[in-house]
């Protein structure tokens, strides 16, 4: 079901790539706790999903370590 304002969707092309991909980002609510829930179309192959994979999850545990330490 789609909300308005629950996420933010943007077409996106890493340098060097040929094609473009589309980045969704959401912050999805569960009582006094919130997940992030970052979802990436349009990739060309396993290598683009492996590389983008290892980035987010860098991404993920730097957002972590800065909210563990607030």
């Amino acid at each position: 079901m789609f909300i308005p304002f629950s996420h933010i969707r943007i077409n996106w092309k890493k340098e060097g790539w040929s094609n473009l991909s589309t980045h969704q980002v959401r912050v999805i609510e569960n009582k006094d706790k919130a997940a992030i829930s970052i979802h990436q179309e349009n990739l060309l192959d396993s290598a683009q999903r492996d590389e983008m994979k290892f980035y987010w999850t860098a991404i993920m545990s730097e957002i972590s370590a800065k909210i563990i330490s607030v």
